[in-house]
């Protein structure tokens, strides 16, 4: 039987005007149109052929290459909202059925989201879900997965503690809500780092390189918590006296210097020519 939603390998069993009919043994004969058809191919030939319904519930064969298969996490676009749910954009021609049942917030056309996409067992059609978490690989491959170990992680949502994301297209992951200065928006792509690997395979993930986090984590919670006892404005800059930033802080002026320039990249505090603002409290 073949799988839908998958690369099937099938072999050509005739050739019409308008493409190629593959044989799909008890699945019957596919329709591959002919611009997906590949330039040299023949009856007799195989193919490699995604399979998908069209919107008659037709079995289609294409050579289109999706950006998810069926089993798989992906952060999509949404194309259209209808009236049977959202249609997102996963590749190929047929967009990808987001039923409203299988969403968890709020969505609107342009928004990305990070969805499980599968082949329904009894209309084989293809669909997707935002209850993403449970179909998450929770045995990440330890030997090359460590802790402090750069990765790329999608922004799912929101949680009471944190957001979750995708962790490499596959793990499960949760940046915690006191580490995150400058905001993180749904379906927001960007580097990351492993924090760690906890034993429910879930992993804590820091927006900072964890070392340089461990260094100067501290200080940075020591000045927004100064700043803030002081109404949100400091008189230091990095012009000012070491014995003045240690009397502020309780830290030399190179940790202070180092912990103002990340809460300056994070857009925590502003530089003024007089102190450092705080800009979110």
């Amino acid at each position: 039987m073949i799988k839908i939603g998958e690369y099937n390998k099938l072999k050509i069993a005739r050739e019409v005007d308008f493409g190629v009919y593959l044989d799909a043994g008890q699945d019957g004969e596919i329709l591959m149109p002919r611009k997906y058809v590949p330039e040299t191919c023949e009856a007799g030939d195989e193919v490699d052929a995604l399979i998908y319904t069209d919107s008659e519930d037709r079995l289609v064969a294409t050579t289109e290459k999706p950006l998810v298969y069926a089993g798989g996490l992906a952060a999509l676009k949404v194309k259209q909202i209808t009236d049977f749910g959202a249609f997102l954009d996963w590749g190929i021609t047929k967009d990808l059925l987001l039923p409203f049942s299988e969403q968890t917030r709020s969505i609107a056309e342009g928004d990305v989201v990070v969805v499980y996409a599968y082949a329904d067992n009894k209309s084989r059609r293809m669909a997707a879900t935002m209850k993403w978490e449970k179909h998450a690989d929770y045995n990440p491959d330890t030997e090359n997965i460590v802790s402090g170990a750069e990765c790329e992680i999608t922004v799912a949502g929101q949680t009471d503690i944190g957001f979750k994301v995708l962790v490499d297209g596959r793990y499960y992951g949760l940046v915690y809500a006191n580490e995150v200065f400058s905001g993180l928006k749904n379906g927001e792509t960007r580097k990351a780092y492993i924090r760690k690997i906890r034993e429910d395979g879930k992993m804590d993930i820091s927006l900072s390189p964890v070392g340089f986090l461990n260094k100067i984590g501290g200080d940075t919670d020591k000045i927004v918590g100064k700043l803030q006892a002081a109404g949100g404005f400091l008189p230091t800059t990095d012009k000012s006296p070491a014995e003045v930033i240690y009397s502020t802080y309780g830290i030399s002026k190179k940790s202070y210097k180092q912990a103002v320039g990340r809460l300056y990249k994070q857009h925590v505090i502003e530089l003024m020519p007089d102190g450092i603002r705080l800009v979110r409290h």
